[in-house]
């Protein structure tokens, strides 16, 4: 089966210079194979995909983005447009059925695969904040803006050479999973459910580029570390857990 569905929010201010819409593409696509291999056992293949693709433009490239304390409209598109991104994710999923007796088995294995690729302009233009500050009583960001004085500005740029940055994002991400059950009819109106799950996150990866994450500092406990931590390449978000299992155990009686 495949089916696609395409949908176009707009993106509207109070100034409609900085209106533009943000269309989207959705698509899926789902196959099975099912196959009698006795009167007793069956086998079930399935493949899945789900595909996502969006992008919006920037209507308005030279204006920074504004915004002003005290009930006074700014100005501006949002600080992560323009935008593109595209999402494909993959599934394998096998089954296989069989009855003995009292007993039915199902053991299976699940595979995923997510592949993100985007560019998002993350405070590529400069976003002012004109706002009373904290020890302050008196709503002043009209006035400090009237007199070009921002509290605070905000741009991604590269702190070695000062260049404005994108956000680029070449995720990939694996999972997997094995899993057997066992529906056992112990008496005609007693069923038990007796069964085990096995998966695997794996860590996250990114193609031809590091992560940036906090890289602790020294310290003996982890209120120092934080304290010292710095912002760094990281070549892992965090390690992959071998140890996720999940067990199962469901009861079933006809009291009739």
């Amino acid at each position: 089966s495949y089916y696609m569905t395409r949908i176009v929010p707009e993106f509207t201010y109070l100034r409609p210079a900085f209106d533009h819409t943000y269309p989207h593409r959705n698509q899926f696509f789902n196959v099975g194979y099912t196959r009698i291999i006795s009167n007793q056992t069956l086998n079930e293949l399935s493949f899945g995909w789900v595909r996502m693709h969006g992008e919006a433009g920037d209507p308005t490239p030279d204006a920074p983005n504004v915004s002003i304390a005290g009930g006074v409209n700014g100005f501006g598109v949002e600080f992560w447009h323009p935008i593109q991104f595209t999402q494909n994710n993959f599934e394998i999923k096998e089954t296989l059925t069989t009855s003995r007796g009292r007993h039915n088995f199902r053991t299976g294995a699940e595979v995923r695969l997510s592949i993100d690729n985007s560019e998002l302009h993350h405070w590529v233009r400069p976003n002012y904040e004109f706002q009373t500050p904290l020890e302050s009583t008196q709503s002043t960001g009209i006035l400090d803006f009237a007199d070009d004085e921002a509290f605070s500005e905000r741009r991604g740029v590269d702190p070695q050479t000062g260049l404005p940055t994108l956000a680029v994002g070449e995720d990939r991400r694996r999972e997997s999973a094995l899993f057997a059950q066992d529906t056992w009819k112990v008496r005609p109106n007693v069923t038990l459910n007796l069964g085990l799950r096995y998966e695997v996150f794996m860590s996250p990866k990114k193609v031809n580029r590091p992560f940036s994450g906090i890289i602790l500092g020294q310290g003996a406990t982890r209120q120092e570390q934080v304290r010292t931590a710095r912002v760094g390449e990281i070549s892992r978000l965090y390690e992959t857990d071998w140890n996720n299992f999940g067990p199962r155990l469901g009861f079933a009686w006809d009291v009739k």
